[in-house]
């Protein structure tokens, strides 16, 4: 489902907009922020939609051509209604199953600044390489109210590296702010 949910959001953001480089992205609602380096273009749902985080575009200078960048990194946020996951591993199970079943992902823990959390990765035909990282914030005792925080990178397995460190990078300033 959060498949799903990040396709609608590459082809909704044609109305998404850069923002200035070197910005410190803040989300109020679910509770995070992260430094971009300016280096890289950033893109963000434009008012009305609802924040749920950004795009950060690896190999285009332009938010309105994300559709076609296959090297993008995505740190999005929502609540955990759709799958009450009671882990990270748990999400992480769920989430990271491909729509062929052949396709093999690798799963390991990791820890987001103290926050522990589970990264899937797996590579596609064609070169395609996909590293998801979920972290999971209690809110209370209802799961449905629990956030579920996703940093995901797409890109193609020549960029791996060099993409992969950027990655890292930006997964290693988030901050948990609620």
């Amino acid at each position: 489902m959060k498949c799903i949910i990040a396709v609608l959001l590459i082809m909704l953001c044609s109305s998404c907009s850069a923002v200035p480089p070197d910005n410190k992205y803040l989300n109020d609602q679910y509770g995070f922020s992260l430094m971009v380096p300016d280096r890289v273009v950033q893109c963000r749902d434009e008012s009305p939609a609802p924040n749920h985080g950004l795009f950060v575009l690896l190999d285009s200078t332009s938010c309105q051509l994300m559709k076609d960048s296959v090297a993008k990194i995505l740190v999005y946020a929502d609540y955990n209604v759709i799958n009450e996951a009671r882990s990270s591993n748990e999400l992480a199970l769920a989430e990271c199953k491909t729509k062929d079943s052949n396709t093999k992902f690798t799963v390991s823990n990791v820890l987001v600044n103290g926050v522990p959390s589970t990264q899937c990765m797996w590579k596609e035909n064609g070169g395609k390489v996909v590293i998801r990282i979920f972290s999971q914030l209690p809110q209370g005792n209802d799961p449905s109210q629990w956030i579920n925080l996703e940093s995901r990178l797409d890109t193609q397995e020549n960029r791996l590296q060099d993409d992969k460190k950027l990655f890292d990078l930006i997964v290693n300033s988030l901050s948990i702010t609620k």
